[in-house]
């Protein structure tokens, strides 16, 4: 007789638009991603993004994934079914990626050591929680130091968490004056050994930088940045990961961009790999746009004299023409980068 073997197969965005989608038995809306229904293994998670955050809760029981990780944010994501699979390992920053989680099943995975859950600790909606059938749950202080550690989590192996669990484990991991005790450093710094592939990390949100700050505008420098990586683009993939860099909060990294004015010969548009010359006609274009609609003692800079054209609109028109005759000769780069800069 014949056996049936199970192909690895990445989850690829393709993939993800055939699998189907459907209400649960608990009303919510479940990306269906079991690899026993397809007869596919995934051997890690990517590319949800392309899901667009329109899931209640995804199911990738029956899998190869090694590494809970990966995840793009998921702001409407409340379940997470990821049993029968190989993971060792949590991401750290699975709390930015799914904030409003509350129930997750692990059940039949390879957690060994208590440091290894640590990264649940940041989920602060996390209710409900399943590690059946991990070699975790045979350590000691294993539901005390849940229990303490994640003060809302309820029903732990499918058992509610009782006052006496968190009282012991807040009296067994904290001092009298609310300090670490050394068994409790001990069991959050010891985590598995058990080797693997680097992790995928290139979907999950990361913290904007410390030096910038929430809720300001965007500076030149920054808008600057964004409009050179958007030139830069070769890809529809490269241009969907520009696009969620931005709506999580960071810009993207860019080489440092300079544009200087040297007298007659327009402005130079630097770079650390080639250089580009604009013509003389398109810079004066430049300061004749960016002229317009200023109250100025002086009158403003028109792009030729031998237009003789002081009609603002021709201005802008011919500026305009300008630009793409200077993209199709040298690519978007260089008016970007300029329009940007003395915009």
């Amino acid at each position: 007789m014949a056996a049936w073997f199970c192909a690895r197969m990445k989850l690829t965005p393709e993939l993800l638009a055939q699998a189907p989608s459907a209400l649960n038995p608990t009303k919510e809306r479940q990306l269906d991603l079991r690899g026993e229904h397809y007869c596919y293994k995934i051997p890690a998670i990517e590319n949800l993004g392309v899901t667009r955050d329109q899931q209640d809760a995804i199911d990738l029981t029956d899998n190869s994934i090694t590494v809970l990780g990966n995840l793009p944010l998921l702001k409407r994501l409340r379940t997470l079914f990821i049993s029968n699979n190989r993971i060792s390992s949590i991401s750290p920053s699975i709390h930015l990626s799914v904030p409003n989680l509350t129930t997750l099943v692990l059940t039949n995975n390879n957690i060994s050591e208590i440091g290894d859950l640590e990264p649940l600790k940041e989920l602060k909606n996390l209710k409900y929680l399943c590690l059946l059938g991990n070699p975790v749950r045979e350590k000691k202080w294993y539901r005390e130091w849940l229990a303490w550690r994640i003060p809302g989590l309820r029903v732990l192996d499918f058992q509610r968490i009782r006052d006496k669990e968190r009282a012991l484990g807040k009296q067994t991991f904290l001092t009298a004056d609310k300090r670490l005790t050394a068994l409790a450093e001990t069991l959050s710094a010891t985590i598995s050994t058990t080797s693997s592939k680097t992790a995928l990390t290139a979907d999950e949100p990361r913290l904007a930088s410390a030096m910038v700050n929430a809720g300001r505008l965007m500076s030149k420098e920054d808008a600057e940045r964004v409009k050179a990586a958007i030139a830069k683009a070769t890809s529809i993939e490269e241009i969907r990961r520009l696009e969620r860099s931005l709506r999580e909060g960071y810009l993207p990294e860019m080489e440092s961009v300079a544009v200087h004015c040297n007298g007659d010969d327009g402005p130079e548009i630097e770079q650390r790999r080639n250089s580009v010359q604009c013509p003389k006609a398109f810079v004066q274009c430049l300061h004749g746009v960016r002229n317009l609609g200023k109250e100025r003692k002086s009158k403003p800079q028109y792009p030729s004299k031998t237009t003789r054209n002081t009609d603002p609109g021709f201005i802008v028109h011919f500026a305009l023409f300008l630009l793409q005759s200077v993209a199709l000769e040298h690519g978007p780069e260089p008016y970007v980068r300029a329009f940007a800069e003395d915009a």
